[in-house]
């Protein structure tokens, strides 16, 4: 049905080592790449590597790299977060998802949400390995890096997450965000007050399940890739169910998408947070 693409940076690395599936999945995958340099990349490939005609279905997940700045100092390289605004990044994911659609229109186009990392787990790790260090900032200064980082993260995937959801494309079905974030965070509810009636949303983060602050330890990507191809095969089923059998079936189909799209794509998100919790 599909020609299956990935892109991402390197916390999908080895992701072509694992059991693939029936179904083949051309990876691009860059040490890191930031938005840009995925976008030309993946831009390269499509224009090499698929016909004009041909039914396409990329995921992409990158955008860490274009949060964290790294600038040289006379102890070394180090690593902190950038200037870029959430709204910046949004609007250059876009425009990757629009310039792949402008030479491909039959294209079915997904983002995968941004897993958080942590910068105090990034210095600790880096600094017991003699890598990057943060020895010019403070555990003050980095709690307040730490909380724009994780504000700026929760932007973009909440962005992401709509953009999916609204999507057009030629295959009458939206692309099932997979949320890999939601591997590293847990939401739950907390009593108090005095008679403990009151109800608060706490949320915790999983960060020890990243080996270095930033990238995942290998049960997590396995997940993660296991929640990448299960949102393949689902978008896939859902391609080949919405089809039109014939002319009378394509015009009947039209008018009922124009009637119940909207609950039709809603029935289909909660079927898939079911069966995955990862992908929605």
């Amino acid at each position: 049905m599909f020609r299956y693409i990935f892109c991402a940076d390197s916390r999908a690395n080895n992701f072509q080592n694992y059991a693939q599936p029936k179904f083949h999945i051309d990876y691009i995958i860059i040490r890191g790449a930031s938005i840009d340099t995925l976008r030309q990349q993946t831009l390269e490939f499509v224009r090499q590597n698929t016909t004009v005609n041909e039914k396409i279905n990329i995921k992409v997940c990158v955008g860490i790299n274009d949060l964290l700045l790294r600038k040289k100092h006379s102890g070394g390289p180090e690593t902190i977060i950038s200037n870029t605004t959430s709204d910046e990044l949004c609007k250059k994911l876009l425009e990757f998802k629009t310039v792949i659609k402008s030479i491909r229109h039959n294209t079915l186009f997904g983002f995968v949400t941004i897993p958080p990392c942590s910068l105090f787990a990034i210095q600790h790790y880096n600094t017991q390995n003699k890598k990057i260090t943060f020895s010019t900032y403070s555990d003050v200064q980095l709690t307040k890096f730490q909380g724009t980082l994780t504000t700026k993260l929760d932007t973009i995937n909440q962005f992401l997450t709509k953009e999916n959801i609204t999507d057009t494309n030629p295959f009458k079905n939206r692309p099932l965000t997979v949320q890999w974030h939601r591997e590293l965070i847990h939401t739950h509810t907390k009593r108090t007050g005095r008679n403990k009636k009151k109800r608060k949303t706490v949320i915790s983060y999983h960060f020890k399940r990243l080996y270095d602050g930033l990238h995942a330890k290998s049960h997590v990507k396995r997940k993660w890739f296991r929640a990448l191809i299960s949102a393949f095969q689902r978008e896939s089923d859902l391609a080949v169910e919405n089809q039109p059998s014939s002319p009378s079936d394509s015009n009947h189909s039209e008018v009922e998408q124009s009637d119940s799209g909207s609950d039709s794509d809603y029935k289909c998100w909660k079927r898939q947070k079911t069966n995955n919790p990862q992908v929605h």
